[in-house]
């Protein structure tokens, strides 16, 4: 690090965490991490402040009363990124914490150029499907504005990726529809008593357009966070993959049920009682309850930034093998990632964002570590470099 001052190499580290790096720049940055072994400590140093910084002010932002408004897309513009570029790291992140009402930011940030010249990825466009109960099929466009659908049963409101809507039939109120998201999206309801879900991309949900005068109950598939509206006459009920219910009465939670032999659900506030096959177990905010079938449950503190950011379209991963990126690529892009057996032991920290190209994570991903890929039949292979 002698024959450049580390001001200039920390002010080289902020420019590409930022996003503002030149190619040259980044080619020379790249090149002093593989070469020298403190410059590569002193990059990872502050790629983690820098991810930090941003996720405790986003964290000190969400509360359950705010949550729901970013949900529905109420949220505060970006602030412009500043381009000046004499502002050291620890100033920055002091300023980030006071000016930019943001999310979590992704570690790996598009590099200005591609080494890798790739045949583009096909766009998959599946629309987010309500099937009624009474067999008709609608589909929701999430980049509709204000847009009502009339049905026999009931008018709906899609309003830019959240349904609301009003029941017009009596006799069909108790019937259970289905909400069907798919992969890449991601979808917001709001059901008859006021509760608020938000389902991640390849779930369901199925519910019916009022709900009994004892219980409120739901089927889940998939991944979602529940604001479930509080009545202590009626307890709300979420049945996972015909597993495991889910009983609250007012409160906030994560259910995640992608893996059949390790349910989980994360309480942020309120309680929930547990139960399957008569085993119950009670949570408290902060914990995590994972459900495997023959072992029953157990309990963990969670990290909320890592359990809620894919409601930020943001999925966090640290030291994660090939496996666990596959199954989130698969959900987020409906793209799979192929690896040479060689790879198994590889495990990757950082981020993708759902709203990025694909291609900008894997071009990343290639700069900052000895993999590189190729697209086969619309398939990622990576292989080592």
């Amino acid at each position: 690090m002698k024959k450049i001052q580390r001001e200039n190499i920390e002010q080289l580290i902020i420019d590409q965490l930022s996003g503002e790096i030149t190619a040259d720049d980044c080619e020379l940055l790249e090149r002093l991490i593989s070469e020298d072994e403190e410059v590569k400590e002193l990059y990872e140093e502050h790629k983690e402040l820098f991810l930090g910084a941003k996720a405790a002010l986003f964290l000190k932002q969400v509360d359950q009363d705010a949550a729901w408004e970013k949900i529905s897309g109420n949220i505060t513009p970006l602030v412009e990124r500043k381009t000046t570029k004499t502002i050291h790291l620890k100033k920055w992140l002091v300023a980030a914490s006071i000016l930019l009402p943001i999310a979590i930011a992704s570690i790996l940030i598009l590099r200005n150029y591609s080494s890798n010249e790739q045949p583009q990825l096909a766009q998959k466009n599946e629309k987010v499907k309500l099937l009624l109960a009474t067999g008709e099929s609608i589909t929701l466009d999430q980049s509709a504005k204000n847009k009502t659908v009339s049905t026999n049963v009931a008018v709906l409101h899609n309003e830019q990726g959240a349904l609301k809507y009003e029941l017009k039939d009596q006799k069909h109120a108790l019937n259970y529809n289905t909400l069907v998201v798919p992969r890449t999206k991601d979808y917001k309801i709001k059901l008859s008593d006021g509760t608020e879900v938000w389902l991640n991309s390849d779930s369901e949900l199925k519910f019916p357009l009022e709900f009994e005068t004892d219980k409120r109950v739901v089927y889940l598939k998939g991944e979602a966070f529940f604001k479930v509206a509080k009545n202590p006459k009626k307890p709300f009920i979420v049945k996972v993959n015909e597993k495991l219910d889910v009983q609250v009465l007012g409160t906030s939670f994560n259910v995640n049920s992608y893996s059949s032999s390790a349910l989980k659900v994360a309480l942020v506030e309120g309680s929930v009682k547990l139960n399957s096959n008569g085993t119950e177990s009670l949570l408290k905010p902060g914990f995590m309850a994972t459900y495997s079938p023959g072992s029953g449950f157990s309990q963990s503190t969670f990290d909320e930034q890592q359990v809620l950011s894919w409601m930020q379209g943001i999925y966090l991963f640290n030291n994660s093998d090939l496996n666990e990126i596959n199954e989130i690529v698969q959900r987020w892009y409906d793209v799979k990632i192929e690896a040479d057996p060689s790879l198994q032991d590889v495990s990757i920290s950082g981020a993708i964002e759902k709203n990025k190209p694909l291609e900008q994570f894997l071009q990343n991903l290639t700069a900052t570590s000895q993999l590189h890929y190729i697209v086969k039949e619309n398939n990622i292979v990576l292989l080592k470099k």
